[in-house]
Formats: C-alpha cells, structure tokens, sequence
C-alpha cells in the first residue's frame, strides 16, 4: 500500500494547483504540470496539519522552465 501526499503547488507566492501524488519531487527536480516545465525550488512539509484523509500535505514551490 502506498502511501499518498496532498501537494499545494507555489508560483509566484500564489497556490495554482492542489496535486495528490505517491512521491514528493525534491528541490532541483523539474515537474510537468498542465504541459508546461517547472523546476522545484524549496519543499516544506506541514506537519502542523492533520488531514482527515490520513494524507501528509506538503508545499512545493516551482518557478516556470523556458524550453
């Protein structure tokens, strides 16, 4: 059974997609959402939180990759 993350994906200081995934991408990693490329900047996890679903959340901040 994998575990699954609720991700709150930062651009521009602003949240533009809630992701729920089986893996975090790490700082450095480049990510394809929605057909554009960005690469991940920080990640921080919010143990702070508790879902009801059982999920952990984390917010991964990304700035958008030129091709």
């Amino acid at each position: 059974m994998s575990k699954e993350f609720l991700i709150h994906v930062i651009c521009n200081g602003k949240v533009f997609i809630e992701l729920v995934a089986n893996h975090i991408p790490r700082i450095d990693d480049e990510v394809r959402i929605e057909n554009k490329i960005y690469k991940v900047t920080k990640v921080v996890w919010c143990f702070d939180e508790v879902l009801s679903s059982g999920m952990s959340r984390v917010n991964m901040a990304v700035t958008e990759v030129e091709l």
